[in-house]
């Protein structure tokens, strides 16, 4: 299907290596066979080797757990067989180009030493979403457990079943519900900026995420439909949602209750978060601790073309592209 030269194992070889050697090449196409966050890995390096205006548009084989990217774009949940690769391949050759919106994340630590604070920033590119709150608890326990028993973890299914009973046992156990809660709920503890406007947050909310796609934790919609302020991957904004219910999620997440909605905070292009207590966050997935004082801002970072897995309607279209790739 594909010439050895044009494949390149990230556990033996770098990306950066192979980008530079097809730098040059007209009417390249990128295949990343991973995760979410192979996916963002993949599009940072493609986005320093090429320059601008001039980097390949990329499609996904999802290999995850929440392939959320790859589901967007039509390219499924993580289910493809080894006999469909010709036809996978032959969908890709006629995909469809889309564009991504992309968004730096900078995260300002409080650091102690001695008697005073010192801070330290960094920064990262989401493609999909951002949260805070215990559905980020969520996933650093996910994450922890992998680590440490990676056997058991191994199957997508699995992985979804057990990452919906991380929010389910909150409200099951209710004294685990409240150790839980006291560490990990909101309220008062966080202070949220969107476009410069202070938010007023919802009672009682569990988790704060800022989406730029409709697909969370493997496929959960909490925008919804709505026609008035419609979520899009390309239009300079994501959207900043309140999560009510870990248990809600986790039962969305392994297909129990439909997309639905969670309770609508906006849409905007700038946000600023302070923490007020230590409290577990999340950038596509991979979550990390962060200490009282911390303060994380997003703000618009970059556009990338990325292939879509063309709809059957579309299909009235395909010889066009068939001629611009001759």
């Amino acid at each position: 299907l594909l010439n050895p030269v044009q494949v390149v194992d990230l556990s033996k070889m770098s990306p950066e290596a192979l980008a530079e050697c097809f730098k040059t090449v007209p009417n390249l196409r990128v295949i990343v066979c991973g995760g979410d966050g192979t996916v963002g890995w993949i599009l940072t390096v493609l986005e320093k080797v090429f320059p601008p205006g001039t980097m390949p548009p990329v499609a996904i084989v999802p290999l995850g757990t929440g392939n959320d990217l790859a589901r967007v774009l039509r390219w499924g949940s993580g289910d493809a067989d080894a006999d469909d690769l010709p036809h996978l391949i032959s969908e890709i050759q006629h995909a469809s180009i889309e564009t991504l919106d992309r968004w730096k994340v900078s995260i300002r630590r409080q650091l102690p030493r001695g008697l005073g604070r010192l801070s330290r920033t960094t920064s990262f590119l989401m493609n999909n979403y951002f949260s805070v709150g215990i559905d980020a608890q969520m996933a650093l326990n996910f994450h922890t457990t992998r680590n440490e028993y990676p056997e058991l973890l191994k199957s997508q299914l699995i992985n979804k079943v057990y990452y919906a009973l991380l929010g389910a046992k909150d409200t099951l156990f209710d004294k685990l519900k409240r150790a839980v809660r006291q560490e990990c709920v909101l309220g008062t503890n966080v202070q949220v900026e969107l476009d410069g406007r202070a938010l007023a947050l919802p009672d009682g909310f569990e988790a704060l995420l800022i989406s730029n796609i409709r697909s969370y934790v493997g496929g959960v919609d909490l925008w919804g439909d709505d026609a008035e302020r419609p979520s899009l991957k390309d239009d300079g904004r994501f959207e900043a949602v309140a999560i009510l219910s870990t248990m809600e999620v986790g039962a969305r997440v392994v297909g129990l209750l439909g997309s639905g909605t969670a309770f609508k905070l906006g849409q905007g292009s700038n946000l600023r978060v302070r923490l007020l207590k230590a409290l577990p966050i999340q950038i596509d997935g991979e979550p990390t601790m962060l200490s009282a004082g911390s303060e994380i801002t997003i703000a618009f970072g970059s556009r990338v073309r990325m292939l879509a897995k063309r709809l059957v309607r579309e299909s009235e279209s395909e010889s066009e592209a068939d001629s611009e790739y001759d």
